[in-house]
């Protein structure tokens, strides 16, 4: 099995098991995570907080983004170029006011918004499908993160469930971009 199918079974694996967490697990869960992430001396430090809108089922980082708002640090979040097929960031002052329905149905900050230009001290909060022990990150598949994150400075901190750790090491392609950290409701792993 080579390593695009591989990561597709896997995918599919650490997808369901987070869809078992009910609404009321994420929601406590994604508190704990959030209360792990203010409280890290690399949130403290960041110059800027690059974020994302969860989906349904993804870690909710509003608890932080709010957090990163009201410290008045700086926050991104990614934002769709159609044109151009790629995610940017974008800067946001507001979530409820700044944000709205983008690609795949996700919230986004809204196309006026001003482009983020990530400082050496960015902290990146990325979602994920699983994460193993060496800091590889299983995405959805789209490559949006690898791709964004290629040459950007900072600190990468995947944000999970503890039920998307694998406690086998997942496939790694040359183009996948590692994390320096994950965050979950039990534990912080560095990487």
């Amino acid at each position: 099995m080579d390593h695009a199918e591989a990561k597709k079974l896997l995918r599919k694996e650490f997808i369901q098991k987070r869809m078992f967490l009910s609404a009321m697990e994420r929601m406590v869960l994604s508190g704990a995570i959030a209360n792990r992430i203010v409280a890290l001396e690399e949130f403290a430090a960041a110059g800027m907080i690059a974020a994302y809108a969860a989906d349904d089922y993804e870690v909710n980082l509003r608890g932080v983004i709010d957090f990163a708002l009201r410290h008045n640090k700086p926050v991104a979040l990614p934002f769709y170029d159609a044109e151009k097929k790629i995610y940017k960031l974008k800067m946001i002052r507001d979530f409820q006011r700044d944000m709205c329905t983008g690609k795949y149905n996700l919230l986004e900050p809204q196309a006026e918004l001003p482009d983020a230009l990530p400082p050496e001290d960015t902290l990146w909060l990325m979602p994920g499908v699983a994460f193993d022990s060496c800091g590889t990150r299983l995405g959805r598949g789209g490559g949006f993160y690898d791709r964004m994150l290629e040459d950007a400075p900072g600190c990468r901190i995947g944000v999970f469930y503890q039920c998307q750790y694998s406690s086998v090491l997942l496939p790694c392609s040359e183009h996948d971009q590692t994390l320096t950290m994950a965050v979950t409701e039990e534990k912080l792993y560095k990487f």
